[in-house]
């Protein structure tokens, strides 16, 4: 299923998870030169992809500089604090939105005590949990009809309302 429909008619869309990839946003030549682990600047092209499709990432519009606030999602550890000593951190965990959406605020959630987290829980995962918040500006609703009754025998009268494109009630 694609979200080009919605989309192009202004829904704000909201696309999260875990996408098992870092982001170019924060393999760039400032964290190269900090952060032994990301040894050179790389336009991860899943990331990449989502920014041409016109999909922002929440996080980094909450906190720019990959440098000052690198929001590792993975890995927590399991049991937490418990982190190999060559384990792989980075940002794999994203919360992205395309439309008329403006970030607010977005959160770590993770292990009391853990690096950028933001909100301590809990937690029994080897991944830190991303959690954003949003001033959105719906679309308009597109024109809609009802059924009054829903489910009705063979003859019987059957009430439709709909609203057209005006968003007048009519029957």
């Amino acid at each position: 299923m694609s979200a080009a429909p919605a989309v192009s008619v202004g829904v704000p869309t909201f696309l999260v998870g875990d996408f098992n990839s870092p982001s170019h946003l924060d393999w760039t030549p400032a964290v190269a030169a900090v952060r032994p682990q990301v040894k050179y600047p790389l336009r991860w092209p899943v990331s990449a992809a989502l920014a041409t499709a016109g999909f922002r990432d929440s996080y980094r519009e909450a906190f720019p500089d990959p440098v000052a606030r690198p929001g590792l999602t993975w890995t927590a550890g399991t049991p937490p604090p418990r982190v190999r000593r060559r384990e792989t951190l980075d940002r794999i965990d994203w919360v992205t939105v395309t439309g008329p959406a403006t970030t607010l605020a977005s959160r770590l959630v993770g292990e009391p005590g853990g690096p950028d987290v933001d909100v301590g829980v809990p937690w029994g995962s080897d991944h830190r949990a991303v959690a954003s918040t949003f001033d959105v500006s719906p679309a308009a609703a597109p024109p809609l009809a009802h059924a009054e009754p829903r489910v009705v025998r063979r003859g019987s009268t059957v009430t439709i309302r709909y609203i057209g494109a005006r968003g007048k009630a009519k029957e």
